[in-house]
């Protein structure tokens, strides 16, 4: 069993670049970019994409050119190498990298660092187990998403990552980024000062997701994309 996650090719080319001045932004996808509103309304378009209905909110784009602006942006989602392709075209994030996460590969990962089964179910499981290796070069980074707590945050800074260099921003899956996260992840982008921000703010930031994670405990699409290619080479076949 390896003890530290594999990283994939784009994961490598989307962490080496340091000398940039941009931190970077990790970005999901449903429940943040796709609400799950109780009444769309006029505020949401509708869209079927990957076989999903896909609810937009009418500023997204602006929100996410307006993260652009601050921050080098890679998808941190299940949907993998698909968020590009599927949702990328519509929130101008067409050619973005992607880090590959899965349920399974952050069980293990968690697992290896000596984390017991319920400590490892009040993570978001599938994705903050793997930040240790992918952020350890102390580049700042913004991770937003609707299903990490302060439970994450804590596992991140007890792993040895700085909490001066990162921010966890959750958003409220039924609305939604909204333009006061996009403030708080632009404010964080803006304190900083020689890569490192000026502190005194929780590493988490938002309503606290202090539940207890399994697949299929989180809205929207709970298996994750393979990035494995079938044996006829496509890559599309979730695990």
């Amino acid at each position: 069993m390896s003890t530290t996650p594999m990283l994939d090719k784009g994961e490598r080319g989307a962490m080496a670049d340091t000398s940039t001045s941009k931190p970077l932004l990790l970005l999901d996808i449903d429940g943040v970019l796709n609400a799950f509103p109780d009444d769309a309304g006029l505020r949401y378009t509708r869209h079927t994409i990957d076989g999903y209905r896909i609810h937009l909110h009418h500023e997204v784009r602006d929100m996410v050119s307006a993260l652009a602006e601050a921050f080098e942006i890679v998808w941190f989602t299940l949907w993998n190498h698909r968020a590009s392709p599927g949702i990328g075209p519509h929130v101008g994030l067409a050619h973005a990298e992607h880090l590959t996460t899965s349920w399974e590969r952050g069980w293990e990962a968690a697992a290896v660092a000596g984390y017991g089964d319920e400590a490892i179910s009040r993570l978001m499981y599938a994705k903050t187990p793997l930040l240790p290796q992918l952020m350890a070069d102390g580049r700042p980074w913004v991770w937003i998403d609707d299903a990490h707590g302060r439970a994450d945050a804590d596992y991140l800074v007890a792993a040895g990552l700085d909490p001066r260099t990162f921010r966890l921003v959750g958003t409220d899956p039924e609305v939604g980024l909204m333009w006061d996260d996009v403030e708080t992840a632009l404010s964080f982008a803006h304190s900083l000062v020689g890569g490192v921000s000026g502190g005194g703010t929780s590493s988490f930031v938002g309503a606290d997701a202090d539940g207890l994670h399994f697949p299929g405990s989180v809205v929207g699409r709970v298996d994750a994309v393979s990035d494995e290619p079938t044996d006829s080479g496509d890559r599309g076949a979730s695990e």
